[in-house]
């Protein structure tokens, strides 16, 4: 199994509770080294006990780079992947060889790099180790835009996983319509989240750390913008259509009548107004989701596909310039 999913089989050692602990991935406060440990009780007691201690024999400092629900024995392989890069220890390892497994890791779902993430269910999954292991194209060059801040921060290196009052992710069940509308696939995320992507399944992303208002945007888009931010969006999606093949863009109904998306209303080719109120998911939709009605926005060369696909969704319109045509 190498999707990811849940196992129902494993050995009864491994279902145990003193069978399944954590593994978890620490960087050393000047940014070299990356300690791979594992621990049965609850990673933040764990690291508790490491800030008191002496982790990497430079003191207690340290930075939590990511942690998965795991037996000993992935541990034990991961060691045994890495020993090559050994440089103290039985469990200490230079960080350049590690670091495009770990920055890999962290855009895995079910892998947390905070305490909230760790308490919430997908941090307490267990998941089939050979779908995470180290191995053949589990790696990844992905870095954040902070690297100035490298030398107070060597770790900033590493593309978070912070999540905003921003951060509302579109529901399962209307991806496919979305996905449809752009002819089957997504190509671009431009303001996305590696655990928005689970569902949203764009070949490519940008995050929060690598901004997606000032990277260059091609394909098929598929865009659910910070609403906080939208006459930047706006601008951007202006400036980037003529280049696009297609983009689907999610909006709230309110800002139909912005001054700011005038001119993104006359380049529309096409609206779908969706019925009833959207059922975001995310850790900032814990209390609540917005009560504004929502509408998709549509600029490409398939207008017919994109009435089609999103009917189901809601009332859809074709722009006067489209209906011309």
């Amino acid at each position: 199994m190498r999707d990811g999913s849940e196992r129902s089989d494993y050995a009864v050692l491994e279902r145990s509770p003193k069978g399944v602990g954590y593994v978890y991935f620490l960087g050393s406060a000047d940014g070299t080294r990356i300690k791979v440990g594992w621990s049965s009780k609850d990673v933040w007691e764990r690291l508790q006990d490491h800030a008191k201690g002496d982790a990497f024999g430079q003191g207690g400092d340290y930075e939590m780079l990511a942690t998965i629900r795991a037996t000993r024995h992935a541990e034990t392989a991961i060691k045994a992947y890495f020993k090559p890069a050994l440089v103290a220890k039985q469990e200490v390892f230079a960080a350049t060889a590690l670091l495009p497994y770990v920055t890999w890791l962290r855009d895995q779902y079910f892998v947390s790099i905070t305490e909230t993430e760790f308490n919430s269910q997908r941090g307490r999954t267990v998941i089939d180790p050979q779908a995470w292991l180290p191995g053949e194209g589990r790696t990844s060059s992905r870095r954040s835009e902070l690297l100035l801040l490298r030398d107070a921060d060597p770790w900033s290196v590493l593309p978070s996983r912070v999540t905003t009052g921003d951060d509302w992710y579109t529901p399962e069940e209307y991806m496919p319509c979305i996905r449809a509308a752009l002819g089957g696939r997504i190509d671009l995320d431009p303001a996305s989240h590696v655990i928005a992507n689970q569902l949203v399944e764009a070949s490519k992303f940008f995050t929060r750390d690598q901004n997606g208002l000032t990277q260059p945007w091609a394909g098929r888009v598929y865009l659910n913008p910070p609403f906080s931010s939208w006459p930047q969006w706006v601008t951007k999606v202006l400036s980037e259509a003529s280049g696009l093949e297609a983009i689907v863009m999610l909006g709230a109904a309110r800002t139909l009548t912005a001054q700011y998306f005038e001119p993104l209303l006359r380049r529309a080719d096409a609206f779908c107004v969706i019925s009833g109120r959207i059922p975001f998911w995310g850790i900032a939709t814990a209390s609540a989701s917005p009560t504004d009605g929502h509408f998709l926005l549509y600029i490409g060369g398939d207008v017919s596909q994109f009435v089609k696909a999103t009917s189901c969704l809601g009332k859809v319109w074709v722009t006067p310039q489209r209906t011309a045509a």
